[in-house]
């Protein structure tokens, strides 16, 4: 009798590990932050998205980025704009979107 109570635990352990084993559904959220500038000039209607690093305390230009090296802004996704009516961008036109 003690034996069947014995396995029964066991198979009660086993199956209770198993069951809190969620690593792969854990999703780490993001040490950057998403933020948006909205701005209208005239009847123009201009939003910036981009993320921002965390400086974390680091030093970053002149050390994490070298003075003569070009940094990439945008910390992990590109920086998108959109404009509500085609705008002239350094003598381009640019559409709306």
């Amino acid at each position: 009798m003690k034996a069947i109570y014995t396995t029964l635990f066991v198979i009660f352990l086993t199956a209770s590990a198993i069951a809190q084993n969620t690593s792969e559904n854990f999703i780490i959220p993001k040490t950057n932050s998403k933020a948006v500038i909205q701005q209208t000039i005239a009847s123009t209607q201009i939003e910036v998205t981009y993320n921002r690093p965390n400086k974390r305390g680091r030093k970053i230009f002149g050390n994490l980025v070298p003075y003569d090296q070009i940094w990439r802004t945008g910390a992990d996704a590109a920086t998108e704009i959109y404009f509500s009516t085609p705008v002239i961008l350094a003598g381009n036109p640019l559409d709306s979107g």
